[in-house]
């Protein structure tokens, strides 16, 4: 599972009045995310993707109740101050 996550997105930085993730930076994230769920899929796994608040789409994830879907999630401890603020 990935997550475009729009608080990242769409962020607006005034300081340099700028988006905090520009074209370049998005276009290389959608490319990245696209070969890598190629790859998964090229040994019988897959990546969902959303565009949404990871903690939103990980809640309908782990509550669906279709039998064909069967959910693993693993995750990593975040270590930067705006991830951990948004776990908190």
């Amino acid at each position: 599972m990935y997550c475009f996550d729009p608080r990242f997105y769409e962020r607006y930085q005034p300081h340099y009045e700028m988006k905090k993730c520009g074209l370049f930076r998005t276009k290389f994230n959608i490319e990245t995310a696209d070969q890598f769920r190629n790859s998964l899929q090229a040994v019988g796994s897959d990546l969902y993707l959303a565009h949404e608040k990871p903690e939103d789409f990980i809640l309908r994830l782990v509550y669906d109740e279709s039998p064909k879907v069967k959910t693993t999630i693993v995750y990593q401890q975040e270590i930067c101050s705006e991830e951990i603020r948004v776990e908190d």
